[in-house]
């Protein structure tokens, strides 16, 4: 386990987690959302969005291994509200540890669809284990998501990663989403439940554009 903190701490340390401002991972996270839909293979997130209770978007996740192996990554979660149309993102981070044979460097843009609302109530809570707390379907930007009897089509969460890079077994069972509170409260001035609820003073521009760019890829249908 020591060596694996201190794997993730190289990786932390290193130019692809150099310092961001809140406003900068926004626009990161909104800018993959459009390369991603740009793709002509990317159509499956998208046509999953607009059944969506919950999106989030995580650029630039970085895995890293060498049989131990460490998942770090920083974004966005935005959750649709009563009126169907998307509310203020919130900044959350992503963690998770592996043991098995792997080997590589990985980065990767990861779009999560969240289906119910059951794994927000335990990230309002502090952490959500996804494939512990939540089930999870994985797929990739272009194929249909991998169907097993243990997730079917009833997993709570369906994930999405446009990969870059060599890694050997991509997979995000396991990795724990928490609330990033430092930068909730650097750019809104409020918790992270707040956010999520709509309750903020203002809202950024920056935020606003992230929420256009997913309002035009999922626009409120008064279906849902």
């Amino acid at each position: 386990m020591a060596a694996m903190g201190l794997m993730i701490a190289v990786v932390l340390s290193g130019p692809l987690f150099a310092d961001e401002t809140p406003a900068q991972r926004l626009v990161a996270a909104a800018s993959a959302l459009n390369e991603i839909q740009a793709d002509l293979d990317a159509a499956a997130p998208f046509s999953h969005l607009q059944r969506a209770r919950a999106v989030a978007v995580l650029p630039d996740v970085v895995k890293v291994g060498l049989v131990l192996g460490g998942q770090v990554g920083e974004g966005v979660i935005s959750v649709r509200g009563p009126d169907d149309h998307w509310g203020p993102p919130a900044f959350i981070k992503l963690l998770s540890g592996s043991v098995g044979w792997q080997a590589g460097v990985e980065s990767s843009d990861v779009v999560l669809v969240f289906r119910s609302e059951e794994g927000m109530r335990k990230l309002i809570d502090g952490k959500l284990n996804l494939g512990g707390d939540v089930g999870i379907a994985v797929g990739h930007t272009g194929r249909q998501i991998d169907v097993t009897p243990e997730t079917g089509y009833r997993a709570e969460v369906e994930s999405y990663s446009r990969v870059r890079g060599l890694y050997a077994g991509l997979s995000f069972e396991g990795a724990d989403l928490s609330p990033d509170l430092e930068a909730n409260a650097s750019l809104y001035g409020a918790e992270f439940s707040e956010v999520i609820a709509g309750r903020v003073v203002t809202i950024p521009g920056a935020s606003r554009d992230f929420m256009n760019t997913l309002e035009k890829l999922a626009p409120a249908s008064g279906n849902i």
